[in-house]
């Protein structure tokens, strides 16, 4: 799947008008989908008009394994507790 996912054509307009925020979360020592990836699809998205509603995260030191998750799940947590605040407001 993260080898194809590049090959994939990315369907910004459909995200965008999902009128929801999204996240993207990179892991900074992956490399099944590399932070820059993941950050160059973060940018596309900043172009769009909803483009407050995306966000893009980088976790430093992790990898793409999910044996450790917990050892980053604050900072998600965060973020996302940050966000449904603004949903609120």
């Amino acid at each position: 799947f993260f080898d194809e996912m590049g090959n994939f054509f990315f369907i910004l307009d459909l995200m965008n008008k999902w009128n929801t925020y999204v996240t993207l979360v990179a892991a900074e020592k992956d490399k099944k989908a590399p932070p820059a990836h993941i950050k160059k699809r973060f940018e596309e998205l900043q172009k769009q008009p909803n483009k407050n509603l995306f966000e893009y995260i980088l976790l430093p030191n992790a990898k793409h394994s999910f044996l450790k998750i917990y050892e980053n799940n604050q900072s998600v947590i965060s973020l996302i507790k940050s966000q449904r605040k603004k949903i609120r407001d």
